[in-house]
């Protein structure tokens, strides 16, 4: 069986005070009692019906940096004795935390976080990736096989006899 993981990496760069404190407060809500970290997150401006809930919050790693005026977010990982672990990503958790940073400070700004998906062996048809795409008023994700889907439509459209090679 083969391993598939998910990279992304992303750095929000010049926070204000105010602005990495709201984050921390947001990273840091525990995810011990559901009903608690739902509430907590909505009292902090999220939408958690908006979250797809696969993994515990929050669904990523966050890392200050630079005296706290730079959020590093990207793909959580365990290692031991070199071997991972375990790996826990959610890209729907940064969407939101990102559409409601956008909502309450940058009303009129946008953010992309584009990500990586690998496999351990190479199989075909296992690779892929995708980006999200977030502003103060809603997030949305594309895949790279839905782009590529549409690509395949579109040319059937245009010409029937064009068949797959791989």
């Amino acid at each position: 069986m083969a391993d598939n993981y998910l990279h992304f990496s992303e750095v929000i760069s010049n926070l204000t005070p105010q602005e990495s404190e709201w984050l921390r407060k947001v990273v840091s809500v525990p995810d011990e009692n559901h009903k608690r970290t739902m509430r907590e997150l909505e009292r902090l401006g999220l939408r958690p019906a908006a979250l797809k809930w696969t993994s515990s919050w929050p669904g990523f790693a966050a890392d200050f940096r630079e005296n706290n005026t730079r959020l590093w977010i990207h793909c959580s990982q365990e290692w031991y004795d070199d071997v991972r672990i375990e790996q826990w990503c959610d890209i729907s958790h940064v969407g939101e935390m990102i559409r409601a940073f956008l909502e309450k400070f940058h009303p009129n700004k946008f953010f992309v976080l584009t990500w990586a998906e690998t496999c351990f062996k190479p199989r075909r048809g296992e690779f892929s990736g995708g980006c999200l795409f977030a502003t103060a008023k809603a997030w949305k994700t594309r895949e790279v096989r839905e782009i590529a889907n549409e690509y395949i439509l579109e040319l059937n459209t245009l010409q029937s006899d064009f068949e797959r090679i791989a």
